[in-house]
Parts: C-alpha cells; sequence; structure tokens
C-alpha cells in the first residue's frame, strides 16, 4: 500500500458517521450482554454491534 493509498483509507475510517469501535471483550462475556436484551449472540451479530 503506498502513502496516498493509507491516507485515503485513513481518512475513510475517521469520516462524518464513521468510527473504530475498540472491543476487547471475550465470547462469553458479549454473549451474557447478548442474552440480557435477548439477542443472539453469532459472529455476524457480534460484528454488527
Amino acid at each position: 500500500m503506498n502513502l496516498n493509498e493509507l491516507n485515503a483509507v485513513a481518512k475513510a475510517m475517521v469520516a462524518n458517521g464513521k468510527g473504530i469501535l475498540a472491543a476487547d471483550e471475550s465470547t462469553p462475556t458479549i454473549k451474557k450482554r447478548f442474552d440480557s436484551i435477548d439477542a443472539e449472540s453469532t459472529e455476524a451479530s457480534r460484528r454488527r454491534y
């Protein structure tokens, strides 16, 4: 990846309405969180969360 591509990616990541979520939870922990709101804990649902 060249510097121009890297710059474009970085700008896209912090554009209005975008951002980075750092979620450092184990699968059992996030499952408990989802169980408390009656949501299925799947890879897809965890990614959307």
